[in-house]
């Protein structure tokens, strides 16, 4: 279910989202874009609130692929479920 992340993991979200859009990409691409190291745990939030995707990679299965959810989709999810439960 889509939720709005807590503002912290949300600054993780737009500054991958601005480097990165909806391209697939990897842990250790995050890293060179966020250097935190809460990096895993904002990765762990983000999808626990629907706006991140985390896939296997097809390259390797015993890697993952992660993918940012567009913000337009996003938000329009969070809307409607809020709007769902009045």
């Amino acid at each position: 279910m889509p939720n709005l992340p807590p503002s912290w993991a949300f600054k993780v979200y737009s500054k991958l989202w601005l480097k990165l859009g909806d391209k697939p990409f990897s842990n250790e691409s995050a890293q060179k874009i966020i250097n935190s190291p809460t990096l895993n745990q904002a990765l762990s939030r983000l999808k626990r609130d629907g706006c991140l995707i985390i896939a296997r990679s097809p390259k390797d299965s015993r890697r993952s692929v992660y993918y940012l959810k567009n913000p337009e989709l996003f938000i329009k999810e969070v809307v409607e479920r809020y709007a769902a439960s009045n």
